[in-house]
């Protein structure tokens, strides 16, 4: 009877015949019905067995039991599930919930989302993440992007990378950098690597590093290093240093520096020197300047240059000569003078000096003109002074300094009054 009055009999006995009744009765009896009818009604039964049938219900109750549905539904409705079900397949579900879940869904999706996912995958993707987070994570990424961004990168690695970061950060790490850019930056490296760079940087720092520098750049710079070097390099040096060392230029200068350096180069240099420190040295220079000094050398050497010397020194040395003194003219005429000198100064000795010079020439005569005169001469400091002392130094006289000062002043003043009274009586 249920077979043919099933909408009758099967509310009642649905429970013995679900294959029969569950058609006409699930929806009053969905608990019975819906295992075996859930093919044929997913809309009534799925939300009560999708626990037992996903495979039928999930699609149309994914959105009511996304727990359950999910993983079998994922690739169907990744907007419901992806949330849900992230964890399990990230290859479905990432590129739409990597805003959401980046922790899980970054490593997959940072080729895709570089702009989301690099902050947090940095350290596991840098080639893919640097260019887009190297301003954020320099430590992680400029070893890898510094050929792109020196300008944030080049401070952190410059140690890593002097080629690429040195031309720019120089002037902030010179220890690390100038070493591979002093060629390009000499102003800024040459004090720290000259010592290492002395042909490139001694032009620059040879006032500061004379030591280090002066051997390669003597030749530029002679007044800063030759004093330094001129032992090693007398020919550039000596002509500027020769005041100050003598014992090592002289040799090298005697002849621009005769002056400095012949008395200590004499013995070294006589054709040079000799005729400079003969008076000096006349042992070592007398054999060859006595034809250009024979006052100075002809004492010494005239035993050896009887030709040159014997005119001038016959009247010391008369045997060497040979010469009879009614023979030697000059001698005769050095005799005549010094006769005729004593005579003479004898002569004035017993006629004894004239008189004549006593007294003051300009007070002869008394008008303007030796009055004029006369006060001009006491007025310049110290002559009237000085022709009273000489006065009474060589004048017979029984008075002292001061007393023949205060006749020549009393003498002085009658002079001049006495000029006044002659120029009054002829007016």
């Amino acid at each position: 009877m249920p077979a043919l009055t099933p909408s009758l009999c099967c509310p009642a006995t649905v429970a013995l015949t679900p294959s029969l009744c569950c058609p006409a009765t699930v929806a009053l009896t969905p608990s019975l019905c819906c295992p075996a009818t859930v093919a044929l009604t997913p809309s009534l039964c799925c939300p009560a067995t999708v626990a037992l049938t996903p495979s039928l219900c999930c699609p149309a109750t994914v959105a009511l039991t996304p727990s359950l549905c999910c993983p079998a539904t994922v690739a169907l409705t990744p907007s419901l599930c992806c949330p849900a079900t992230v964890a399990l397949t990230p290859s479905l579900c990432c590129p739409a919930t990597v805003a959401l879940t980046p922790s899980l869904c970054c490593p997959a999706t940072v080729a895709l989302t570089p702009s989301l996912c690099c902050p947090a995958t940095v350290a596991l993707t840098p080639s893919l993440c640097c260019p887009a987070t190297v301003a954020l994570t320099p430590s992680l990424c400029c070893p890898a992007t510094v050929a792109l961004t020196p300008s944030l990168c080049c401070l952190a690695t410059v140690a890593l990378t002097p080629s690429l970061c040195c031309l720019a950060t120089v002037a902030l790490t010179p220890s690390l950098c100038c070493l591979a850019t002093v060629a390009l930056t000499p102003s800024l490296c040459c004090l720290a690597t000259v010592a290492l760079t002395p042909s490139l940087c001694c032009p620059a720092t040879v006032a500061l590093t004379p030591s280090l520098c002066c051997p390669a750049t003597v030749a530029l710079t002679p007044s800063l290093c030759c004093l330094a070097t001129v032992a090693l390099t007398p020919s550039l040096c000596c002509p500027a240093t020769v005041a100050l060392t003598p014992s090592l230029c002289c040799p090298a200068t005697v002849a621009l520096t005769p002056s400095l350096c012949c008395p200590a180069t004499v013995a070294l240099t006589p054709s040079l020197c000799c005729l400079a420190t003969v008076a000096l040295t006349p042992s070592l220079c007398c054999p060859a300047t006595v034809a250009l000094t024979p006052s100075l050398c002809c004492p010494a050497t005239v035993a050896l240059t009887p030709s040159l010397c014997c005119l001038a020194t016959v009247a010391l040395t008369p045997s060497l000569s040979s010469r009879r003194f009614n023979h030697n003219c000059v001698a005769q005429l050095w005799y005549f003078v010094k006769c005729v000198y004593f005579g003479l100064s004898a002569y004035q000795i017993r006629s004894g000096y004239p008189t004549r010079v006593l007294g003051n020439f300009l007070t002869k005569s008394h008008n303007y003109l030796n009055l004029f005169l006369f006060q001009g001469f006491r007025m310049v400091p110290f002559l009237t002074e000085l022709r009273a002392v000489m006065d009474w130094v060589w004048t017979d006289t029984t008075l002292s300094l001061s007393s023949w000062i205060c006749v020549e002043d009393v003498y002085a003043h009658t002079f001049v009054l006495k000029c006044w009274r002659e120029s009054e009586r002829v007016s």
